[in-house]
């Protein structure tokens, strides 16, 4: 579950959290989590760009090849359409 200070995932049956790692340790507001066709999970960030889960694992990789400069840091909403382009937006 994404929150205004990370990504945790429930685990109920143990009724624990686990908590992801961001790159550089920040504790982003995470507003949105997306797959992508691909199996991809992304993590949409107010102020900290996007990130990617990696596969069996509790860290997160900044992706910026969906960057267009270095003030697009937000992204708050996720969309893959039919031809798989990446659409974003954010403040």
């Amino acid at each position: 579950m994404g929150t205004t200070k990370g990504l945790q995932r429930y685990d109920e049956a143990t009724n624990s959290f686990t908590t992801y790692t961001f790159p550089e340790r920040h504790k982003p507001h995470v507003s949105q989590l997306y797959q992508l066709r691909s199996g991809e999970l992304l993590v949409g960030t107010s102020g900290y760009g996007i990130c990617q889960v990696l596969p069996n694992s509790t860290k997160l990789v900044e992706r910026t090849d969906y960057k267009v400069d270095e003030h697009d840091n937000y992204f708050n909403n996720l969309y893959e359409d039919a031809t798989g382009t990446l659409w974003k937006s954010g403040a």
